[in-house]
């Protein structure tokens, strides 16, 4: 008896080793998650400094890729933070099962089973369209859309984010070998955001080689606008005028180019050598694009310029093309757009007292009662309904 009474001392000795050994365990790896915490929103928070301002990448006009770097750092350390505490959870309901079992089989099936279920609801997260946090979240992500520009993209500024320049070509490079040669677009988006981030981040020799190689893949003048949005919305300007300059040379017979090109000038205050522009234009374009041309600087002038030079300009053309319709509806636009009312409606009134087809007329006389009817009373809407009936009896009465 006095055997067993030592035997049973000893299991209990054994036993409150164990659970001393337990709780040194799980106090260290708690400690070890915290400085593991500290150590992580250490190491983003020199990134962080590293990356400055650039963090974030354009696609083209009307497409913006990249995030603020301040949200996105704190999205991946809160992210990091809530992942550290599940571990230390985990390792609490582990540290439990380890008392009553002590590793035993049953325990570690347990453990593979909880982290097969987070697997699967982690998928399952994803598929319902939440943002994917990690590289093996993009990974499983783009195994379903694997021509999904947008979702190469997040890809590429999940690396940037951390500074992870190399890694961040390498996803493109990627992408570019996947997706389609069937979905053109998508493939562009991708050469778009190359070269976003070989001018944000790259070497001038770097943006060239990529540039070089995106114009022998894709339509050269579109990737040429490309380069030139993206220096003008980084108002590298200097850059952006060597682009359109060299645009001018292969592209001349497109008056797209040359709109462009002054565009580019007169959007940053440079009036005369946007002006410059259209005179060069009309050395270069064909006869036939002239009036298009001219129309268009224009409605520069009205955007960017004096309005005052803009309406000499459409007079002048419409004194020599009184009836294109066009053209009065360029000139309508325009002064609808600065909202005199007074000058509107002198315009309207030149407009429907002109000679010109009943479909065309109806045009004009459709267009100046919805704005009277959003900007007069019922005496003006009373005015514009008269002037239609009078049109329409002068037409029987031919």
């Amino acid at each position: 008896d006095d055997d067993d009474e030592e035997d049973g001392s000893g299991d209990d000795d054994e036993d409150d080793e164990d659970e001393d050994g337990l709780e040194r365990s799980k106090n260290g790896k708690s400690a070890s998650a915290k400085e593991s915490s500290l150590e992580s929103q250490e190491e983003i928070r020199k990134k962080k400094q590293k990356l400055g301002a650039q963090g974030a990448l354009e696609v083209s006009a009307g497409f913006h890729w990249g995030t603020n770097v301040d949200e996105l750092l704190m999205k991946h350390t809160a992210s990091d933070d809530e992942g550290e505490e599940d571990d230390e959870e985990e390792d609490d309901e582990e540290g439990g099962e380890k008392k009553k079992a002590k590793l035993s089989k049953r325990a570690r099936r347990a453990a593979a089973a909880r982290e097969e279920q987070r697997v699967q609801e982690k998928e399952r997260t994803l598929m319902e369209g939440a943002e994917p946090e990690t590289a093996d979240d993009f990974d499983r992500a783009l195994l379903g859309e694997p021509s999904n520009s947008m979702l190469w993209i997040k890809y590429m500024s999940y690396h940037l984010q951390m500074s992870e320049i190399d890694k961040a070509r390498a996803v493109a490079q990627r992408a570019l070998r996947t997706i389609s040669v069937r979905e053109p677009k998508e493939r562009v988006n991708i050469w778009v955001a190359l070269l976003n981030l070989e001018n944000a981040y790259g070497t001038p020799e770097t943006l060239k080689a990529t540039f070089t190689e995106a114009t022998k893949m894709n339509d050269p003048l579109e990737m040429h606008f490309h380069l030139a949005a993206i220096h003008e919305r980084r108002e590298q300007l200097t850059q952006a005028e060597n682009v359109f300059k060299a645009m001018c040379k292969k592209f001349n017979t497109d008056p797209s180019v040359w709109t462009a090109y002054g565009r580019m000038f007169m959007k940053a205050g440079k009036l005369d050598q946007g002006r410059q522009v259209l005179q060069r234009s009309l050395k270069s374009l064909p006869k036939e694009e002239h009036v298009g041309i001219i129309v268009k600087f224009a409605v520069l002038e009205f955007r960017f310029g004096e309005p005052e030079r803009g309406r000499t300009i459409l007079e002048s053309v419409l004194t020599n093309y009184p009836k294109r319709v066009d053209i009065w509806n360029v000139y309508l636009d325009q002064e609808l757009r600065l909202n005199d009312v007074g000058i509107i409606r002198k315009l309207f009134d030149r407009a429907i007292a002109l000679s010109m087809s009943s479909k065309k007329m109806k045009h004009f006389f459709k267009r100046y009662l919805e704005f009277e009817k959003e900007h007069g009373d019922e005496r003006r809407v009373a005015y514009v309904t008269d002037k239609a009936r009078q049109y329409v009896q002068s037409k029987l009465a031919q």
